[in-house]
């Protein structure tokens, strides 16, 4: 039993420090300050992050094989706790931070986060999903005084419960084509069903699971909410959903593929139907997001396209790693993770000193050069990273992927990746030209706060060190998860 404490510490701190938020929601005065309850949550992502660091090496199979942490899984835990950990610091610079139950359910987020990288079978990867969505469905709706917002959580609640529907119904085929929920071993099952002329109810599960894996990572055509929600949130809660919340729906959707198709019984449905799907889910997310981006003027909204455009890119790294199973595949969809978390972090930040509590416009912009020069190269580098322009984390995330795409014969989805990229340059430079080269009226702007600083500051390092040491970073990576 003690064993079992230790192993799933990271999880039982989480769940600790969600009951002492809890607890001093009750405690405090209406009108008291926030503060304490965002220190407790920060102290307790961080513990966390500590106790998945010092598991080291150790492989934990737990509940039958239910849970499993390996090195792997716990490199992309700490990237959803440091995510984690940057929204919360960036929270005390806004409203939403004086309400206690805002930290318990980003905490709440961060844990169903955490248990679906390590589950392994159908109903704890379900619960951990619905977990992590339930607590984005309040969060995206936490100012109620705000129309707009309201407006968001509503159609986030809608297609969530949809997509959460035809999941649940898509793993029911599975359960009854196997007659087990783990998926351990369901692929052989499955590969002895396909045989015996159940290919069809194969397929039509599978069909219900694209639906769902499609909302959760905000692929095209399931990508509706995407913009309004983004638009609607609060910046940070916005920036939860454009990071944490993006990387562990893909590691969602790689635990489900992987898991139900590593059988050689089954390669003739991973070539003839899930590859092609993913390939055409992939090129119309990076199509079609690239392009409206073109014409949004809501900052928020076209970083909710940019983000269904590096959805398409993600799926090509998913794509090589279901095809190769290497680990440079692995390590080609880490890196981007990494860049994407950095400089979405970054970007949202300074979009909550520009905006404060409105909605940010790309007018917003003009002249912001002559304001504030820092945030201005900042905000620059942080394009320049989404863009994938050189010596930036962004560069290197979607050149490995490219060589990983090359690597597997996956011509036509490497060319789309490098034209639509050409064309993300567009709105990307439209808004570096609109700082340095727009003139505006405002000749002030107001004081950086110390929390928003260090998040800047921290992102900023973060895309340059990705940048310009790539070969370190992956050395490094491969020793831990070898």
């Amino acid at each position: 039993m003690n064993e079992m404490i230790m192993q799933l510490s990271p999880e039982w701190i989480l769940l600790v420090g969600i009951a002492l938020v809890l607890v001093g929601e009750i405690l405090l005065n209406k009108d008291s300050s926030r503060f304490v309850l965002g220190f407790i949550s920060i102290l307790t992502v961080i513990a966390s992050g500590l106790f998945v660091l010092l598991q080291d090496r150790e492989v934990i199979n737990l509940f039958s094989g239910s849970f499993i942490s390996d090195t792997t899984i716990r490199s992309i835990k700490i990237l959803l706790i440091v995510g984690t950990l940057l929204v919360l610091i960036l929270s005390f610079a806004e409203k939403v931070s004086a309400k206690g139950e805002y930290y318990l359910l980003l905490l709440a987020a961060l844990l169903g986060a955490m248990t679906l990288v390590s589950s392994s079978e159908l109903i704890s990867l379900f619960v951990s999903l619905e977990l992590l969505s339930l607590s984005s469905y309040v969060l995206v709706g936490m100012q109620r005084d705000r129309m707009i917002s309201s407006e968001a959580a509503w159609k986030y609640v809608v297609y969530g419960g949809a997509s959460s529907a035809f999941l649940l119904y898509g793993m029911s085929f599975f359960y009854g084509l196997t007659g087990t929920t783990k998926l351990v071993g369901m692929s052989d099952s499955l590969s002895i069903a396909y045989h015996n002329e159940h290919g069809l109810l194969l397929y039509l599960g599978l069909v219900l699971l694209f639906i769902g894996i499609g909302f959760k990572i905000a692929a095209v055509p399931f990508h509706m909410w995407a913009p309004d929600v983004y638009q609607g949130a609060p910046t940070t809660v916005t920036a939860f959903l454009a990071v944490v919340s993006k990387i562990a729906g893909f590691v969602f959707a790689l635990r489900l593929l992987s898991g139900l198709f590593p059988s050689d019984g089954l390669k003739p449905i991973v070539h003839m139907v899930v590859v092609p799907a993913l390939l055409v889910i992939a090129m119309l997310s990076m199509i079609v997001g690239n392009v409206v981006a073109l014409k949004q003027s809501n900052l928020k909204r076209l970083l909710a396209y940019s983000s269904i455009g590096h959805a398409g890119y993600m799926l090509v790294a998913v794509i090589s790693l279901l095809l190769s199973k290497e680990k440079e595949a692995f390590f080609s969809l880490y890196y981007y993770f990494v860049a994407y978390l950095l400089a979405s972090a970054g970007a949202f930040a300074i979009l909550q000193v520009i905006a404060k509590e409105r909605s940010p416009d790309q007018k917003m912009l003009s002249g912001l050069y002559k304001r504030s020069p820092w945030l201005a190269f900042c905000l620059t580098v942080f394009l320049l990273s989404l863009a994938g322009i050189p010596f930036t984390a962004g560069f290197i995330g979607k050149f490995t992927i490219l060589i990983s795409a090359f690597g597997n014969s996956l011509f036509w989805l490497a060319g789309t990746m490098l034209l639509t990229t050409v064309i993300s340059y567009y709105y990307y430079f439209r808004l570096i030209r609109q700082m340095y080269w727009q003139d505006d009226d405002k000749v002030s702007l107001d004081k950086i706060h110390w929390s928003t600083g260090i998040v800047i500051a921290i992102t900023l390092i973060g895309t340059f060190l990705f940048g310009i040491m790539p070969s370190f970073v992956l050395q490094s990576l491969s020793a831990w998860i070898a």
